[in-house]
């Protein structure tokens, strides 16, 4: 059986599966028309269909369904690597559907997979994603500033003074091999490479236009932004949870 369990909310039903074994026909194209639908002008069906193994690539799936329509509304994927100076948590960020990329339901499913990390007794110090989506980096951004975490990279200095610079430059191998770092701006050249699409109609922007600049002058069609959040300081990841609480 695909999914392994199942957690509701008073808005949202939350489905979780540790990709171990194959998802039915029937739920894999759901998933896939319900975000084509909730995006678009995205190229979803494409995405999925040249990566036809991601329902199994991840240690955790974990899919939103809003309770009023049925719908699927979000899937974020993660993966615990071991093999670093600092085991980190991987997100594949993957789809928020439109209507709900202003609420809280991204931070809520990022830290769903946080928890089950931390329930496995996991030192989580890194969080670690690759993105095109200005949105994506605002989300982190308002929290990193919030929380006072360590954010990678910054959109106002040269990273390659960034604390995180050799973080940066090692994990980069690791989740995104084909890629080149630009270490001045935290650019994947070439990470969407493997999706072997252009996702996007048009360039994605968020509500802060200084990211929205940032963006665009540093990633092409192909690209993708490493970010990496730092919990550098003692009970900075309890904060986050606990903030997370107050802005539900």
């Amino acid at each position: 059986m695909y999914w392994t369990r199942e957690e509701v909310t008073n808005k949202y039903i939350f489905k979780y599966s540790d990709g171990k074994d194959p998802i039915s026909e029937a739920d894999r194209n759901k998933i896939i028309s319900d975000l084509a639908e909730g995006m678009p002008g995205m190229k979803v069906k494409d995405y999925f269909e040249n990566q036809l193994e991601i329902f199994n690539k991840y240690e955790i799936v974990l899919c939103a369904i809003d309770k009023e329509t049925n719908k699927y509304v979000g899937i974020f994927g993660s993966k615990w690597y071991e093999n670093y100076d600092t085991p980190f948590l991987y997100l594949w960020t993957a789809f928020v559907a439109a209507q709900y990329q202003g609420s809280i339901l991204f931070l809520e499913m990022a830290m769903r997979h946080i928890k089950d990390s931390m329930a496995e007794s996991k030192d989580l110090k890194l969080i670690v994603t690759k993105t095109y989506h200005p949105t994506v980096y605002r989300t982190l951004e308002m929290f990193s500033k919030n929380a006072k975490l360590n954010l990678y990279p910054s959109i106002d200095i040269d990273n390659h003074e960034h604390l995180l610079a050799e973080d940066a430059r090692k994990i980069a191998n690791i989740v995104a091999p084909v890629a080149k770092l630009d270490e001045k701006t935290g650019a994947l050249v070439d990470g969407m490479a493997t999706a072997g699409i252009e996702f996007y109609s048009e360039r994605p922007t968020c509500s802060v236009q200084a990211i929205n600049e940032y963006f665009a002058a540093a990633l092409n069609t192909y690209d993708q932004m490493l970010c990496i959040i730092k919990f550098d300081q003692e009970g900075s990841l309890n904060k986050c949870l606990e903030l997370l609480n107050k802005m539900k």
